[in-house]
């Protein structure tokens, strides 16, 4: 077996470049391992000096999608109100007609217009690394990808099954992440072009980058325990916010304990999709590429659905 110099990577005898990293393997890298390290079921990721660009693009995602969006959305709605034709209102009167939709909609689209900007030259390496190893042996992970795509439908539909027994005979509706995103498809024209473009592309691209990327990054090995806490992670994000704005209109008397509760049970829904992905990458050695074509074939598929539907 052979350990890359790099980034700790064990390969078979013949192998001549990490796949992890694309760093050269010589003869002189040949190691010889116990039979508890052969059968260990585990991955190497990148060095430490690999993980400090991870830790930096965690952090710039959360600032872009916590702190940036807001200053975003002060800034597109006041355009908004200079440039619609129906701007001379004065305060106590409606807003024009599908206002706070556009702002949401230009808010969204132009914060992961931002965050990849930023983001995506800190990864650019990894990145590439993973795409050409995609692009050498596309049948291996071509072959993972349509795995993870299985295992990620019979995930959703336990999830689903999860979620119906949790809110029987209650009106549980939509997470409050898809009910924006169906307000924003529903009203057309220019919004549904940046919607589907954040969904299918932005969304996929980003989110596989930060949260199987550089949350897996942060570990020197992974094992399934990583696989959990990444999927939890990943599902947390798109229900957390809602349950603190929540918890917060519970304190404003303006929501109620059983609204939160509703919420909260989605986690479930993003969880299947989560353990799919993030399963997927673990069993392709930290590709990122399977990954975010799961990502994009289940938001593309979803998109289609709730058009249809409306």
């Amino acid at each position: 077996m052979k350990k890359c110099p790099y980034c700790d990577t064990i390969h078979p005898d013949g192998s001549n470049y990490c796949q992890n990293c694309g760093g050269k393997l010589e003869d002189s890298n040949i190691i010889n391992l116990t039979k508890s390290e052969k059968n260990e079921d585990v991955f190497h990721l990148d060095s430490a000096n690999n993980r400090k660009k991870y830790l930096l693009s965690i952090g710039l995602y959360f600032a872009c999608f916590y702190i940036l969006s807001s200053i975003i959305s002060i800034i597109v709605a006041t355009v908004w109100m200079e440039l619609s034709p129906d701007a001379n209102f004065i305060e106590g009167e409606t807003y024009p007609e599908n206002f706070e939709t556009d702002v949401l909609a230009w808010t969204n689209f132009l914060t992961y217009v931002v965050a990849l900007i930023v983001i995506i030259p800190i990864l650019y390496k990894p990145f590439k690394n993973d795409i050409l190893k995609a692009t050498k042996d596309y049948k291996f992970y071509l072959k993972w990808t349509l795995i993870g795509i299985g295992i990620m439908y019979l995930a959703v539909y336990i999830a689903g099954i999860i979620v119906t027994i949790l809110s029987f005979n209650l009106d549980s509706g939509t997470s409050e992440n898809q009910e924006a995103i169906n307000t924003i498809l529903q009203s057309g024209g220019i919004n549904l072009i940046l919607i589907a473009i954040l969904t299918v592309i932005f969304a996929p691209i980003l989110e596989e980058l930060i949260f199987r990327k550089c949350l897996f990054g942060l570990f020197k090995k992974n094992t399934m325990k990583t696989v959990i806490i990444s999927s939890i992670i990943f599902a947390s994000i798109h229900v957390v916010p809602a349950c603190l704005s929540l918890l917060i209109e519970i304190i404003c008397q303006s929501a109620n304990w059983l609204d939160l509760y509703l919420e909260f049970i989605y986690i479930f829904s993003y969880l299947g999709q989560a353990f799919a992905i993030s399963y997927v990458y673990y069993k392709t050695k930290g590709n990122i590429v399977p990954s975010i074509l799961i990502h994009m074939f289940n938001n593309l598929l979803s998109l289609i659905i709730n058009l249809l539907l409306f």
